[in-house]
C-alpha cells in the first residue's frame, strides 16, 4: 500500500516535472525565434521560409549570390515562359561562403532534381561584415549544413554555439524590437515569387546623377580577388563537379573592367562560362537601359528583371536538358503560385502602365482587395475628355466626373465600390481656400488621413503615418492592397497639362513618340530627361566601340560615325599627318569633302570644322605661324612640324581637349547636350587606322 502510494506520488512528480520542462522547452524556443532578427529587406525572409515550403525534389535550376540576383532573376517568369522549376536563393551581399552552403542545402532538399546551379561572382571581390554572413545562413533549417556553415564563420567552439542560438547571440536586443517583431509569428512567407523581390523603383526618378555604363572591357587591368572568395568558389565547383551539377556565372550589375577580366580568367581556367550584363554584347543583347531598368546603378527594376531573366531562360533551355514542368501533375502547386504572382507583380505593372486615368481606375477597382484613394491638387480638371468623365460616372465617381476647374476632391474606393466621393468647388471660396479632408480605417486596421486642397494647392495620402501621395498637380492616387497589407502603387495624373500621361514603362512611351515624330521640345518632362540620357549612352557606346575596334576601324569610320546631324567634328594637326595618307586615302577624304586634308603635305598645319556632316570650315598651310580659328565660341591651332609651335589645340567652354599628339587631333561636339563627347587621334604620319 505504501509502496503504491510513492508510486502514484513519485508518477505525478515525474510527470510534472516533464510537463515544467516542456513548458521551459516552448519558452525557451519561444525566446529563440523573438530574439531572432525579422531580416524583411530584400526579401530575406519570404526567400528562405519560402524555400522550406517547397516540395521535395522538385527544383531544377537554382540562384545564388548578392542582392543583384535578388532583383534580377524571376523564378515565375522562367516558370510561366520557359517551364523551369527554380528558385532564386539570393540574399543581400551573400558571401560565396553563404552561396556555397546554400547550394549544399538546395541539394539535400533537391538531390533528385537539381542539375544547374547559376551563380553571381559579385563576392569574389570584397569581404562583407558579419551581418550578411547570418542574414544569408541564420534562417536556415537546423542540419548539418547549417551547423558547418555557422562553425566556419564563427571563430571559435563557443561562437559557433552562441550564434546557433539567437537568444544568446541577440540577448540584449529587446531594446529595438518593434511591431513586426511580434506580428511575424502570423506572417505567411510570400512563396509565389520564389525569393524574387519585385520593385518598380526608376533610376531615372532618383535626384543622383545617373550612371553612364562602361559599354565594352576596353582594359587588361585586373584586380585582385580575395582568399576567402576563391576558396569557396573552388568548393562550389568541385560540389557541383562531384554531383554533376551544371555550373553557370553571372554578374548582374556594373563592375569595372579590371574586375571582367580577372573573374573572366578565373571562369575560363575551370571551363565555365560568365554570363557578364555590364559589358557589350550582352548589354545591348538584351536592350539593358540603367535609367528605366533598374532601381539604383546595381539593381534591377521589374523591367530589368524581365530582360536579365528571358535570357537566361533561352540560356538555360538551349545549353541544358531541362524538364517543361507546367504540363507535370507534380507540379501543379506552381500553376496556383503563377496567379498569385500576377496578382502580385504582373497585375500591378498593368496598372502602373495605364496611361488613361480613367482606364487606371477602371481596372484597379476590379481588384476586391484594394483601398484606393483619390486626390486633386491645384486644377485637375482642365483636361479632362467628356468620354473620361462619363467614365467616372459609370464607375460610381460622380463627383469625379463633375470635377471643375481647381476644384477640391477626395474619394475612397473599397473592395470595388465608391464608400467616400466629395467635392468643393473653388469658386465657393470666400476667403481662404477650402481644403477637404478624411479620415477612416483599412480593413486591418490601420488608420489613414487624406486631404485635397485645389486652390489651396496640396494632396496628402498619410497611411499609418506616412505619407504616400505623390503631392503633385492633378489627380493623386495611391492604390493598398489590403491582402498584402501595404501600399502597391502610388502616382499622379496631370489632368491640367494632359488627360493622359506617359505611363510608367518610359521607353516604350519614348519610342512611341519618336516615331510620331515629336522632337525633343515636345516630349514632357520625364521624356526629354530619358531622351537625352540615352543620347549621352549613345555617344558613350559609340565612342568605346571606334576605341575598342581602333586597328580595324581607323579614322574613316570614326568620320562616318560622327558625320550625322547635331554633331559637331573639330580637327586639328600637329607635327607631321600626311605620311600615310596614300592615293586611295587621300581619294576618300576627297568623297568626305575634306578637300584641304586630301592634299595635305608633309608638316602642314590644318584646321577643320564639320556641322552635322557639312564642312564649315577647312584650312592649311606651311607657314611658320601655327593657323588659329574661332568657332561659336571654341578656339582652335594647328601647328605643323616646320611652325614656330608645334602643337594642336581645341579649347571648348575653356578647357582643352586636344590629345596635342603627333597627327590629326579630333574632338567631337555634339550641339544637343552641348558637351564634348569624344577625342580622338590619328597618327597619320604612319597609318590611317
Amino acid at each position: 500500500m505504501i509502496g503504491d502510494a510513492v508510486m502514484r506520488v513519485n508518477f505525478r512528480e515525474i510527470v510534472k516535472a516533464f510537463l515544467w520542462l516542456f513548458i521551459l522547452v516552448l519558452l525557451f524556443m519561444g525566446f529563440n525565434f523573438l530574439a531572432q532578427p525579422v531580416w524583411m529587406d530584400w526579401n530575406n525572409y519570404d526567400t528562405v521560409r519560402g524555400f522550406y515550403e517547397e516540395p521535395k525534389d522538385t527544383i531544377e535550376v537554382a540562384f545564388f549570390g548578392t542582392s543583384c540576383v535578388v532583383n534580377s532573376i524571376s523564378p515565375m517568369e522562367l516558370y510561366e515562359n520557359y517551364g523551369i522549376c527554380a528558385y532564386n536563393f539570393g540574399t543581400e551581399q551573400q558571401p560565396l561562403m553563404a552561396s556555397y552552403y546554400w547550394i549544399k542545402e538546395a541539394y539535400r532538399k533537391h538531390a533528385e532534381t537539381l542539375s544547374t546551379v547559376v551563380l553571381d561572382v559579385s563576392a569574389l571581390r570584397y569581404i562583407q561584415d558579419s551581418a550578411f554572413y547570418r542574414k544569408a545562413i541564420e534562417g536556415m533549417e537546423f542540419s548539418s549544413v547549417k551547423y558547418n556553415a555557422v562553425k566556419d564563420y564563427s571563430n571559435n567552439f563557443r561562437e559557433t554555439i552562441a550564434n546557433l542560438l539567437p537568444l544568446y547571440a541577440y540577448h540584449d536586443r529587446w531594446k529595438s524590437m518593434n511591431d513586426i517583431d511580434f506580428q511575424i509569428a502570423r506572417y505567411l512567407p510570400n512563396v509565389c515569387v520564389r525569393g524574387y523581390n519585385f520593385t518598380n523603383e526608376r533610376y531615372l526618378d532618383s535626384n543622383e546623377p545617373l550612371l553612364i555604363p562602361s559599354f565594352y572591357v576596353n582594359s587588361d587591368e585586373k584586380q585582385e580577388l580575395i582568399a576567402e572568395g576563391i576558396d569557396y568558389f573552388e568548393r562550389i565547383v568541385d560540389f557541383c563537379d562531384t554531383n554533376e551539377l551544371n555550373l553557370v556565372l553571372v554578374r548582374l550589375a556594373s563592375w569595372q573592367p579590371s574586375e571582367h577580366n580577372t573573374v573572366k580568367d578565373l571562369a575560363e581556367a575551370h571551363g565555365l562560362e560568365l554570363l557578364d550584363f555590364s559589358f557589350e554584347p550582352l548589354l545591348g543583347d538584351i536592350g539593358y537601359n540603367w535609367a528605366v531598368d533598374s532601381t539604383d546603378a546595381y539593381h534591377a527594376n521589374y523591367y530589368g528583371a524581365k530582360k536579365i531573366t528571358a535570357y537566361i531562360g533561352d540560356y538555360l533551355k538551349t545549353n541544358y536538358q531541362l524538364m517543361d514542368v507546367r504540363e507535370n501533375e507534380k507540379y501543379s502547386y506552381m500553376a496556383e503560385q503563377l496567379d498569385k504572382y500576377h496578382a502580385l507583380v504582373s497585375d500591378v505593372i498593368q496598372i502602373k502602365e495605364m496611361t488613361d486615368p480613367s482606364d487606371y481606375l477602371s481596372v484597379a477597382m476590379q481588384n476586391k482587395n484594394y483601398t484606393i484613394f483619390v486626390m486633386a491638387k491645384d486644377d485637375a480638371a482642365s483636361r479632362l475628355t467628356q468620354e473620361q468623365r462619363e467614365r467616372f460616372a459609370v464607375m460610381g465617381l460622380a463627383e469625379l466626373a463633375a470635377l471643375d476647374f481647381r476644384d477640391s476632391y477626395l474619394a475612397v474606393v473599397d473592395q470595388g465600390k465608391v464608400s467616400h466621393e466629395r467635392r468643393k468647388s473653388a469658386v465657393d471660396v470666400v476667403t481662404e481656400p477650402t481644403v477637404l479632408s478624411h479620415s477612416g480605417e483599412l480593413v486591418g486596421g490601420t488608420d489613414y488621413a487624406l486631404e485635397s486642397g485645389g486652390l489651396a494647392n496640396n494632396a496628402s495620402c498619410l497611411i499609418d503615418g506616412i505619407e504616400y501621395a505623390k503631392d503633385q498637380r492633378g489627380l493623386n492616387i495611391v492604390i493598398y492592397d489590403n491582402s498584402l497589407e501595404k501600399v502597391i502603387d502610388t502616382t499622379y495624373f496631370d489632368t491640367y497639362l494632359s488627360s493622359v500621361r506617359d505611363g510608367e514603362n518610359l521607353a516604350n512611351a519614348l519610342d512611341n513618340e519618336t516615331k510620331l515624330g515629336k522632337d525633343y521640345f515636345e516630349l514632357s518632362a520625364e521624356l526629354q530627361k530619358l531622351y537625352l540620357y540615352n543620347r549621352r549612352c549613345e555617344n558613350q557606346r559609340i565612342a568605346e566601340y571606334l576605341k575598342h575596334n581602333m586597328a580595324e576601324n581607323g579614322i574613316f569610320s570614326y568620320f562616318s560615325s560622327y558625320w550625322k546631324e547635331d554633331y559637331i567634328i573639330y580637327m586639328s594637326v600637329m607635327d607631321e599627318a600626311a605620311g600615310a595618307l596614300d592615293t586611295e586615302a587621300r581619294a576618300r577624304l576627297a568623297d568626305y569633302g575634306l578637300y584641304a586634308l586630301s592634299d595635305l603635305g608633309y608638316r602642314d598645319s590644318y584646321l577643320a570644322v564639320v556641322n552635322s556632316g557639312q564642312i564649315v570650315y577647312e584650312m592649311k598651310n606651311h607657314d611658320k605661324t601655327p593657323i588659329s580659328l574661332r568657332y561659336i565660341g571654341h578656339t582652335l591651332k594647328s601647328g605643323g612640324m616646320d611652325s614656330e609651335e608645334c602643337r594642336s589645340s581645341i579649347v571648348i567652354d575653356g578647357v582643352e581637349y586636344s590629345p596635342n599628339t603627333r597627327g590629326i587631333n579630333i574632338v567631337v561636339y555634339d550641339t544637343v547636350l552641348k558637351m564634348v563627347v569624344d577625342t580622338a587621334v590619328f597618327d597619320t604620319s604612319v597609318s590611317v587606322y
